[in-house]
């Protein structure tokens, strides 16, 4: 177990499964973003999709600690997913930041 991430490695599996902790830094970065560019429903999107994080994964973990191989393989897509929303999230809030900045300007 990590600050802001729980691993699980039960017997017989070569690297660990696990979950980031939801309302961490990869909420925080996108979430100040969309708030400082007035996007209520992108923000709104972003909190509930941390309130599932906060779920899913952990009962994930409780199944793939009771020996249910597919959870493992459920926490291995999450990961993948939580990485691509925050990447996805960030790109969107700055070149919402960007634009704004544009027509500010008139560029």
């Amino acid at each position: 177990m990590t600050t802001r991430r729980i691993n699980i490695q039960p017997d017989g599996y070569n690297s660990p499964r696990g979950f980031g902790i939801p309302f961490g830094g990869y909420f925080w970065l996108p979430f100040a973003l969309f708030i400082a560019t007035r996007q209520k429903w992108s923000a709104m999107g972003l909190v509930g999709y941390h309130i599932f994080l906060g779920i899913l994964p952990p009962y994930l973990a409780f199944l793939f600690i009771k020996q249910f191989a597919w959870a493992g393989t459920g926490l291995k897509v999450n990961e993948t997913l939580f990485q691509g929303v925050f990447l996805i999230s960030v790109f969107w809030g700055v070149k919402t930041i960007l634009d704004q900045w544009k027509k500010e300007k008139n560029i």
